[in-house]
């Protein structure tokens, strides 16, 4: 038995009750796609029913989601723009608690019905690749993956504690950063009991509003007093990596606006910017793209994992490791802007990764 756990809306005074899913799935792909018909075509609905539900809810909120033009097929309207940022912010600050949970609860649930889960615990630094990997583990079927997402230091600082079984962070590549940033593992992962799994490469930059307004290009804009920037929480691997960048460019972090404002996901600091909030934040491409926001790369990073080498002797975490290897983890990680393949299964020890 699985459980999931998913937020909805309902509107309590209000006729036809809760928001059906299926429309901000649909206000998504319009965004990107144009094309009501293309649109449907991705969430596997037909033409009809999809404008079935622009329908209905144009009907309920008085004025259309969409707007619909020769030469330009559909495009969103305000309304529609700022119903799906708010779902896009709900999502991102519930959806990794709500995966937490939802491993909480469907482990506990089996046990007390007599059915044993296998489910290794795996605590990693947030990202997109990396939420992959529990949906395909659930699809197989076979066992289940328990994911808890903090900052990259406290996750391999779980392996170390054996909170988890294995962890996920990410390490810049740039040769002037990575000595610097393998400094900051180097206490948990240094010695010959670790090993680390590739995974992908990812773009790490500057995420601002569309059309880039305030005409940010550098890291160095920043100190620009009209700018508000939005920073990720501290031991984040991400808030690890500005500041070093920072630190390189010889700017003070006191003199930007906005940097002790924190947030805890990547997807959260786009909700940010696309809100208004801020102007910048600095995340990856892929939470830039989810909220149609521009994005300026600033530098590639690995992502990994990291277990112990004693890990491989379990079943599920072999199966775990083994799907990274598959084609089908490669189709979702295409799918994801800003992400690459980096020889995904391929291990070596986390001294070598590390340099150290």
């Amino acid at each position: 038995m699985k459980i999931s756990v998913t937020p909805a809306w309902t509107f309590t005074s209000e006729p036809h009750g809760r928001i059906d899913p299926l429309l901000f799935a649909l206000l998504n792909q319009l965004q990107t796609d144009h094309r009501l018909t293309e649109a449907a075509r991705q969430i596997d609905i037909s033409y009809r029913h999809a404008w079935n539900i622009l329908k209905k809810w144009n009907q309920h909120f008085g004025q259309p989601l969409v707007s619909q033009q020769k030469g330009r097929g559909t495009t969103l309207t305000e309304l529609g723009r700022k119903l799906l940022w708010a779902e896009q912010l709900i999502d991102a600050h519930l959806s990794p608690q709500i995966g937490t949970l939802s491993s909480t609860i469907n482990k506990e649930l089996n046990e007390l019905l007599g059915k044993q889960i296998n489910m290794p615990r795996l605590h990693a630094s947030h990202g997109y690749a990396v939420a992959v990997l529990p949906e395909l583990v659930s699809e197989q079927g076979m066992y289940s993956l328990e994911i808890k997402y903090m900052g990259s230091i406290e996750a391999v600082k779980s392996l170390n504690n054996d909170e988890c079984e294995i962890a996920g962070f990410h390490l810049c590549k740039h040769p002037s950063l990575k000595p610097l940033l393998s400094k900051e593992y180097q206490p948990y992962l240094n010695n010959s009991d670790y090993m680390v799994i590739r995974l992908v490469v990812r773009n790490q930059g500057l995420i601002v509003q569309k059309h880039n307004p305030k005409n940010i290009l550098f890291l160095s804009d920043l100190i620009d007093p009209t700018i508000q920037f939005i920073n990720r929480q501290q031991f984040s691997g991400t808030r690890i990596l500005l500041d070093q960048l920072l630190s390189l460019c010889n700017i003070n972090p006191k003199n930007i606006t906005g940097y002790t404002n924190e947030e805890f996901t990547h997807t959260a600091i786009a909700a940010h910017v696309a809100s208004g909030a801020a102007d910048v934040g600095f995340g990856i491409q892929y939470a830039a793209h989810k909220f149609d926001l521009d994005f300026i790369p600033i530098v590639d990073e690995q992502y990994v994992l990291a277990c112990k080498k004693s890990a491989r002797n379990s079943a599920a975490i072999n199966h775990v490791l083994e799907l990274l290897s598959s084609n089908m983890f490669a189709e979702k990680v295409y799918r994801l802007p800003g992400y690459q393949l980096d020889s995904p299964g391929k291990s070596g020890t986390a001294k070598e990764f590390l340099n150290v």
